[in-house]
């Protein structure tokens, strides 16, 4: 399981801004985290294709998790739930002795794309947040 964190430069000028504004900063970072989950299971999903055989680790994705507070720090868990079925899903993506790690698979929640990509969700959710609350909305 991997966790998705909010964290990019200049984060916390905005939420100070968001403050401001009196936007609901919890709201927008869960609905961001959330988008962000949803980004690296889609991925997942398509990267344990190859693997499939039972479907059982495949089945052990896990689906809509929801978003963790701990006081204002919030995390998203994402990736296979190892005590269902998951638990392949490690030597798929570190590889074994006998066998080359599935790169795909380890990309779809650690590469830079992936990071790229997690930011920029982060980012518009909250920059589309500010924009809003100027507008009045």
């Amino acid at each position: 399981m991997a966790k998705i964190e909010m964290q990019f430069d200049g984060m916390d000028a905005i939420i100070r801004q968001l403050e401001q504004l009196e936007v609901d900063v919890r709201q927008t970072v869960t609905g961001a985290l959330q988008e962000a989950g949803q980004l690296v299971t889609e991925q997942a999903r398509a990267a344990i294709q190859p693997h499939r055989r039972t479907g059982k680790t495949e089945a052990s994705l896990i689906e809509n998790p929801p978003v963790e507070w701990t006081g204002t720090q919030a995390a998203v868990n994402v990736g296979f739930d190892i005590n269902n079925g998951g638990l392949p899903s490690i030597f798929l993506m570190y590889g074994t002795p006998r066998m080359k790690k599935d790169t795909n698979l380890y990309n779809a929640f650690y590469g830079a794309q992936t990071q790229k990509k997690i930011e920029q969700i982060e980012r518009d959710a909250l920059d589309n947040a500010v924009e809003k609350a100027m507008q009045g909305g």
